[in-house]
C-alpha cells in the first residue's frame, strides 16, 4: 500500500516516524534500527520469524525525512514497538544507546512478573500528575497548529486528548488550536508567486540550460528571497510541498548555466506561467 503522509510522533523522549494505516499509528522500523545503531538487515529477519511480530507488519510506501522519492517501509503497529525493543540484544547497539536499553528491558521484565503474578503492573511515570510530560505536550500542540492535512490533526489531537485522560488536565476542542497551516498546493504557489517577484526584479535565479525547463537551488533562492524583503516558507515546509506541485519533475544535480553543478528543484516552465527563459 501507498501513503505519503509520514508524521513524527514523540516516544520514549525521541520522535518515531510514523503512519497512520487503517486509523492505527504504524512505525518505520529501520529509522529504529539506525538510531540506536544495530544492523536492519538482520533485525528484518528476526521480525519475519517472530510469531507475532510478523503476523503485525504493514510494508507501506512513503517519503521519509530528509529524502525525495518514496521508499517501500516496513512498519510496525506502534503498539508491538515495545515487544520489538525489548527483544533486541543490547550489546549489539551504540554504547550511547546500551545502557538506556538495558535499563528499559530490566523493567519491562520487572513489568511482565508483576502483571502475571501480582495482577498488575503501574507505570511509575503515569502514576502522578507531577510526572507531567510537558514536552510531550508541547510537541503535540506544535504539530496540531503546523500540520494542514485535516486527519493527521486530528490524530495528534486525539493522542493530546489520551495525554489528558491519563494526567487529567482538560484539553480543548482541535477548533481551538486555530486554522490549519496552509495546504502543500498553497506553500508551492506562494513560493512561485515570490520567485515572480524575483524575476520581476531582474534577480536571476534559473540555472538549467533548457529553456523548457526551471532548475532552482533551494539554499541559493531563499537567500535571494530574503535578501529582498520576500517572504518564503521555510525549506522543510517547501521540501514537503513542491513535489506535489503538477510542474515538478524532479531533484538532481545540474550542470548549470555557469558551468557548476547544483542540486536543483526541476520544473516543467511550461506549467508555469509568467516564467521566461533564462
Amino acid at each position: 500500500m501507498t501513503d505519503n503522509r509520514y508524521l513524527m510522533i514523540p516516544f520514549h523522549g525521541t520522535d518515531l516516524t510514523a503512519v497512520e494505516i487503517n486509523g492505527e499509528l504504524h512505525v518505520a522500523l529501520k529509522p529504529v534500527c539506525e538510531a540506536i545503531g544495530i544492523d536492519w538487515s538482520s533485525q528484518r529477519k528476526r521480525i519475519m520469524r517472530d510469531a507475532i511480530l510478523s503476523t503485525c507488519v504493514v510494508i507501506t510506501t512513503m517519503q521519509v525525512p530528509g529524502e525525495i522519492q518514496n521508499r517501500e517501509v516496513m512498519t510496525l503497529p506502534i503498539s508491538h514497538l515495545n515487544g520489538f525493543l525489548f527483544g533486541i540484544t543490547a550489546s549489539r547497539t551504540k554504547p550511547e544507546v546500551m545502557e538506556s536499553l538495558i535499563v528499559y528491558q530490566r523493567e519491562c521484565y520487572r513489568v511482565l512478573h508483576d502483571y502475571w503474578i501480582k495482577g498488575a503492573a503501574i507505570n511509575p511515570r503515569f502514576a502522578t500528575p507531577a510526572m507531567l510530560p510537558t514536552n510531550e505536550i508541547t510537541r503535540l500542540v506544535s504539530c496540531i497548529k503546523a500540520e494542514d492535512r485535516a486527519e493527521i490533526r486530528e490524530m495528534f489531537h486525539r493522542l493530546l486528548s489520551q495525554l489528558g485522560a491519563r494526567f487529567d488536565f482538560p484539553v480543548p476542542p482541535l477548533p481551538a488550536f486555530g486554522a490549519p497551516a496552509p495546504d502543500d498546493l498553497e506553500i508551492a504557489e506562494a513560493f512561485f508567486a515570490a520567485l515572480l517577484e524575483l524575476q520581476a526584479g531582474g534577480v536571476e535565479f534559473k540555472h538549467h540550460r533548457r529553456d523548457d525547463l526551471l532548475a532552482i537551488s533551494l539554499p541559493e533562492t531563499g537567500k535571494m528571497l530574503r535578501d529582498a524583503g520576500i517572504e518564503v516558507p521555510p525549506n522543510r515546509r517547501l521540501w514537503k510541498a513542491l513535489p506535489k506541485h503538477h510542474a515538478y519533475l524532479e531533484t538532481t544535480a545540474v550542470n548549470c548555466r555557469d558551468d557548476k553543478f547544483r542540486h536543483c528543484w526541476i520544473f516543467d516552465r511550461a506549467k508555469l506561467p509568467g516564467f521566461h527563459p533564462a
